[in-house]
């Protein structure tokens, strides 16, 4: 019962999240941000989403099919992390949300603070 609430409202706040998106590249002008001009980019290469669990191949498919594209537009890697992180949903973005807030923990751990 937790469980359906919980995932009803984390659907609910990453639909608002892409529409946020969406409204952002609509409203995007020539001159504007180059971060949304470059996901506006991004988004015309039609990057496949990825939402599968726990399947190996498939994820190496997702992989090179992202690759391709992050080839063609010549992206930093941090653009490729941020690009590839839009792309996730169902298991795999709850998996990014843990893995994400494990590996920023840890980071504090070897932080020296001046």
């Amino acid at each position: 019962m937790e469980n359906n609430r919980r995932n009803h409202e984390l659907t609910k706040a990453m639909q608002a999240i892409r529409d946020m998106a969406v409204a952002l590249i609509r409203n995007q002008t020539p001159e504007g941000n180059p971060e949304s001009q470059g996901l506006a980019e991004f988004r015309r290469n039609k990057p496949p989403q990825f939402s599968r669990g726990y399947d190996p191949e498939k994820a190496k498919l997702w992989i090179k099919e992202m690759e391709k594209i992050f080839g063609v537009m010549n992206c930093a890697d941090n653009q490729k992390v941020n690009y590839a992180v839009f792309m996730l949903i169902g298991e795999a973005e709850y998996w990014w949300d843990g893995t994400r807030r494990l590996l920023e923990g840890k980071m504090k751990d070897y932080l020296v603070p001046f």
